[in-house]
């Protein structure tokens, strides 16, 4: 009964996914989700058939952009072997096809195509399985059977069916590398930020942009540390060699997300780099004319607006890491506070205090990835862990590591503190003692900026 019942939806179903009708195609694809957790092996080929061909003809963008909100639907068959067993030789060869939809000009296929990777990758570690197998061939088997026709059902021998799915899990770290790549690309065309809002674009850009962000998150999260490293070196070429306004705020956030995902290497990285060029620029005047508006940019400053937002995006969750920087932040904060003199230098100071004194002393998960620590661990090293993709745990099985603030996280938190707020009051208590006649526009930039200063740390 339950077959035939799946047999009678499934066409009408494919047909409606593809309704220019918002309505309709949202429900439609909700049927098609439920169809395949009741008969995969009925639903899913037929309707990668049809998805492979939205994917291939670029120049439909209505049928791409409705394949890639029904994929994001039925993105556990795909992945999980306890579901549909055939589907995860896929996953690659859709990711593969999906690149494209990273466009600055169509931002509504944008938003599908980062939809659809945060929640293929959101139960899959990115990780390379061949080195692991003693596989051989060619590294992406053809999805093209003997007849000429596109293979989307599981194959009869399971054990090549795994091979290719460990096969193609090489390709990895190339498709890594050219998602990165494409929205690096996309972040240097973004219109320029406007308003009191600093906002990029308007409500599409927002939407794309907000999507991208949880994409790259879920990619972070999930990377293995060969894969990572390569992620890294690339995000750190682009911060060394950039420094647009238009970009800033995009970059910064996808930073944060590398950041976040490997702190100590991050730090490594882009430490030296923020405060060799934040006290040149310094040294170069820049930040030094006063404003308190949001809107007054002083195109001389941007570079130092660029590496202060790198400084501020590395700090995000870094814990003890930051300890290994102690005497350089130590030196650099205070300096910082003393020079600038600009709304949004001084704003990101604060921004950046405050990052600083929440990773420090905030509790906060350090694990995000998929799997447990154990497991996570064992899975780089285990050519059947692909076996867990899609895996889910109940409540009480999550082994969740928490950042606990250490005594010397607090000690440096309390040096910190003693030597930024107390300072700072005392000059605004000064500014205050200074009669209303002698209160010029330094004195109100002064009045208006410091305050900021412990008011982050709090």
């Amino acid at each position: 009964m339950k077959k035939y019942f799946v047999e009678l939806l499934c066409t009408p179903t494919l047909m409606a996914i593809f309704s220019k009708d918002g309505d309709t195609a949202a429900r439609a694809r909700g049927t098609l989700r439920n169809l395949a957790y009741l008969e995969a092996d009925i639903v899913m080929p037929p309707f990668l058939e049809r998805a492979y061909n939205g994917l291939e003809a670029i120049n439909e963008t209505h049928r791409t952009t409705a394949v890639l909100h029904a994929l994001s639907e039925v993105v556990l068959p795909l992945v999980s072997e306890d579901i549909w067993f055939g589907g995860q030789k896929h996953i690659l060869p859709l990711l593969e096809l999906c690149l494209p939809g990273i466009d600055l000009n169509d931002p509504g296929k944008t938003v599908a195509t980062a939809s659809f990777v945060s929640n293929v990758l959101q139960t899959v570690p990115i990780m390379s399985l061949v080195g692991k197998s003693d596989t051989s061939g060619d590294l992406m088997p053809s999805l093209v059977d003997s007849t000429g026709d596109l293979s989307v059902g599981a194959l009869e021998d399971r054990d090549a069916e795994r091979t290719m799915v460990i096969e193609s899990t090489g390709l990895f770290e190339d498709w890594v590398r050219a998602f990165f790549e494409r929205c690096l690309v996309l972040y240097k065309t973004l219109p320029e930020e406007g308003g009191r809002s600093k906002k990029t674009g308007g409500k599409q850009e927002e939407a794309m942009l907000s999507g991208l962000r949880e994409a790259t998150e879920v990619i972070c999260t999930q990377l293995s540390d060969d894969i990572f490293n390569s992620v890294l070196n690339r995000v750190y070429d682009f911060a060394s060699t950039n420094t647009k306004l238009n970009s800033m705020k995009a970059f910064c956030q996808l930073l944060r997300r590398v950041a976040r995902s490997r702190p100590s290497q991050t730090l490594e990285k882009f430490i030296p780099l923020c405060v060799r060029q934040i006290k040149l620029e310094l040294e170069l005047g820049a930040a030094s004319i006063p404003t308190t508006s949001t809107t007054d940019i002083v195109h001389s400053d941007t570079a130092l607006l660029w590496h202060l937002s790198l400084l501020q995006a590395v700090m995000a969750d870094a814990g003890e890491a930051i300890l290994t920087y102690r005497t350089t932040l130590l030196d650099l904060l205070p300096f910082l506070v003393e020079k600038i003199k600009s709304e949004r230098s001084y704003s990101l100071t604060g921004s950046i205090i405050k990052t600083t004194f929440y990773g420090l002393t905030t509790v906060y998960c350090l694990n995000r990835q998929s799997l447990n620590p154990d497991e996570w661990r064992r899975a780089s090293n285990d050519r059947a862990s692909h076996r867990k993709w899609g895996k889910f745990y109940e409540g009480h099985d999550v082994k969740v590591q928490w950042h606990v603030p250490t005594s010397k996280e607090v000690d440096f938190a309390l040096e910190l503190l003693q030597c930024l707020t107390i300072p700072t009051l005392e000059i605004v208590e000064s500014l205050i003692q200074t009669p209303a006649s002698s209160r010029d526009k330094i004195w109100r930039n002064d009045f208006v900026s410091l305050p900021i200063i412990p008011r982050m740390d709090c």
